[in-house]
Order: C-alpha cells, then structure tokens, then sequence
C-alpha cells in the first residue's frame, strides 16, 4: 500500500517556522503520525479514508476541509511532534540527545512547554474543523458513517479534553 500524505513536507516547511534544514523523512514521519493520530479521530475512518484516496484530485468541500482547516491543525501537531523527535535520537547505543556546537541547548521543561503551547493551537484548529463539519454535515456523508471494522474509527464530536467537568457533556452541534 502506498504512503500517502495529506500535507507535504515542502508545503509544511514553507508554512511553518520550522527551519529549511529539517530532513524530510522526519517530517514525514510526523505527518503520518498526525494523520493517524489526530486527523482520523477528527474525521473518522470513512472521510479520512476518502481524503487519502483522493488528495490529488480533491475539489469543492473536500479541498475547502483540507486546505482551510485540517492543514492548520496538522501544522501545529506536527510542530509539537518535532520538538522531541529533533531533540532525541535512538542509537545502537541508545536514546541521545542531539545537539551542536553552533546551537544553545534548549531546557527539556522549556521544550516541553513549547511542545504544549503548539498542541494547544493544534487544537483550537480541531475544534474549528469539527465545527466546520458539523455545519456541513450534509456536505460530508462519510462524516456521518465510521466504517464497519473493528478498527474503524467514529469521528470525536468534541475534541477539547479536560480533567475538570464542565457539566453533562452534551454538544449540540452534532447530536
């Protein structure tokens, strides 16, 4: 099965302040793990699934959902992502930390910091495309379905997470 990816590395570094010099291969391997980690929770398995396999021909609501929303997310989640997969490479010797003589050494609280500043953002984008799909459900009926498997994934009505409660939970936008 071809990889196929939802945002590109080019586009990503050209919209991002994430710095020319980054390999690719480490920004792909973020870009599929927010597609996979974030996107699929946010879609679902059936419009996930329909993204993929048809990104390069995506118009209409379809484009407006990728281009104006979920890539705004993935941006930031993939930024988050970075902070410590940049950092950290695992070894034949084990994990290490990267770091040069021409560069300052960032404080692991610090980055961790930025790291939840930027997962943060990512999900202000989340609500605003879950919101976005809601208004458009009809536009979108892979939306309303999850899939028939066992590993289908239903789409999360609410993407906000919080340990306090906020009350009874019910949302009325998709319900």
């Amino acid at each position: 099965m071809a990889v196929v990816y939802l945002l590109s590395a080019a586009e990503f570094k050209a919209r991002t302040p994430v710095h020319g010099n980054v390999d690719d291969k480490f920004i792909q391997q973020s870009i599929l793990a927010c597609q996979d980690m974030y996107v699929t929770e946010i879609t679902g398995t059936d419009l996930y699934n329909k993204l993929i396999a048809d990104v390069a021909t995506l118009s209409g609501v379809y484009k407006t959902l990728l281009q104006d929303y979920l890539h705004k997310g993935m941006r930031y989640w993939i930024m988050s992502e970075l902070c410590m997969d940049s950092t950290y490479r695992l070894t034949n010797v084990g994990a290490q930390e990267k770091f040069t003589s021409e560069s300052g050494q960032v404080d692991k609280a610090d980055l961790l910091s930025y790291s939840d500043r930027l997962a943060h953002k990512a999900q202000f984008f989340a609500e605003k495309t879950r919101l976005y799909l809601c208004a458009n459900e009809t536009s979108f009926p892979e939306y309303s379905t999850s899939g028939s498997t066992v590993d289908s994934v239903t789409p999360t009505k609410q993407v906000w997470k919080s340990s306090i409660y906020l009350g009874n939970g019910k949302d009325e936008c998709c319900e």
